[in-house]
């Protein structure tokens, strides 16, 4: 009788933590920020022209000098018009991939009191008649000694999504070549997006959010969740076999 309540003992604990693994973090993909943006073309999540105008993709590029795009609300930073300094997307503003920037407009955010910025964008389910099921940023400017660090979360607050790099160069001067996206996709819904320099202000253009499922870079589970209900897999075997030896 001990061994029988400690096999299904050894058999719920791994289904547990199977369990845990996949509803915390088997769905949730992310881009890893290593591929150059200079367009729509570049996103992950641009599916053409047909997914904008049904609605399943929205994309915010600040041209008209404003955060308004339907269903989503940002704070932490302001909208600058083009400039010397300004950091947009490449194609924005002249519709010319030359390197450039400064003739669109960009999301540029200062930092606090602590030398810290940050900007959330929040996503209004009410609006879109549900919360998008991917959404991201591209990275245009900041300095190259910040560590920049991206997070989604569903509606309840947790995290589904995280990805922390550096990223720029020493220019100012709306320069592209270090323009990068940032991005989580989650069937769930993403209901809040945050992007943060560890150091000095940074400037963010391209946000885009829409529905669908996208296939890219797994978020792997965590080690010790893995590892976990490997072990107890393995202790749930001996068991048995040691059962069939008793007979």
């Amino acid at each position: 009788m001990m061994i029988n309540r400690l096999k299904y003992s050894i058999a719920a604990g791994c289904l547990t933590a199977l369990s845990a693994t996949s509803s915390a973090w088997a769905d949730t993909t992310y881009f890893n920020a290593n591929q150059t943006y200079r367009g729509l073309s570049d996103s992950p999540f641009w599916t053409g022209s047909a997914a904008m105008s049904a609605g399943n993709f929205r994309v915010e590029n600040f041209e008209d000098g404003l955060l308004n795009s339907l269903g989503v609300t940002g704070r932490g930073g302001k909208v600058q018009g083009p400039s010397a300094s300004t950091d947009s997307v490449d194609s924005d503003g002249n519709h010319v991939l030359d390197g450039q920037g400064s003739s669109g407009s960009s999301y540029l955010v200062q930092p606090n009191a602590n030398g810290k910025s940050k900007a959330v964008f929040t996503f209004d389910s009410h609006a879109l008649g549900h919360l998008p099921t991917f959404a991201g940023l591209v990275w245009t400017d900041g300095r190259p000694d910040a560590v920049v660090t991206f997070k989604a979360y569903d509606a309840s607050g947790h995290i589904v999504g995280r990805i922390t790099t550096r990223l720029g160069d020493s220019s100012s001067s709306g320069t592209t070549a270090e323009d990068r996206f940032l991005g989580a996709s989650y069937s769930r819904g993403i209901a809040r997006i945050v992007v943060t320099a560890s150091l000095g202000d940074f400037e963010i253009d391209h946000l885009q959010y829409g529905f669908a499922a996208f296939a890219m870079s797994a978020v792997p589970a965590p080690p010790s969740l893995a590892l976990g209900a490997v072990g107890l897999l393995g202790a749930g075997l001996a068991r048995r076999r040691m059962m069939r030896a008793l007979g």
